[in-house]
Formats: structure tokens, C-alpha cells, sequence
């Protein structure tokens, strides 16, 4: 069965502090526009699995 999740996220405010973000907090692998969302709170040790990724 198909894992598939869509998050919408919209962001306001100074447009230069919304790139920094976007940057830090960017997909290495797939570029600006996606979110790792282990930059912004690490998945514990006990929950990891194999990952894949579909950009």
C-alpha cells in the first residue's frame, strides 16, 4: 500500500529570512522546494528505517 503524503505550507514575512529557511531546511538531494524533515527534528534512532526518496 502507498505511503503518500502531501504537505501544503504556506510562509510569510521577510522574503530573504523564507530562503534562508528554505535553504537550511531543503532536500539536499533534490534541491530547494522540499523539506528534510530530519533537519528540523532528527527522527529518533528506534524509529529509523531504510528510506527512499522520490523527488
Amino acid at each position: 500500500m502507498p505511503n503518500n503524503v502531501k504537505n501544503v505550507i504556506t510562509l510569510k514575512g521577510d522574503e530573504q529570512k523564507i530562503r534562508e529557511m528554505l535553504e537550511a531546511i531543503q532536500n539536499d538531494e533534490c534541491g530547494l522546494a522540499t523539506v528534510d524533515f530530519n533537519k528540523i527534528i532528527p527522527m529518533p534512532k528506534s524509529l529509523r528505517v531504510e528510506r527512499r526518496s522520490n523527488c
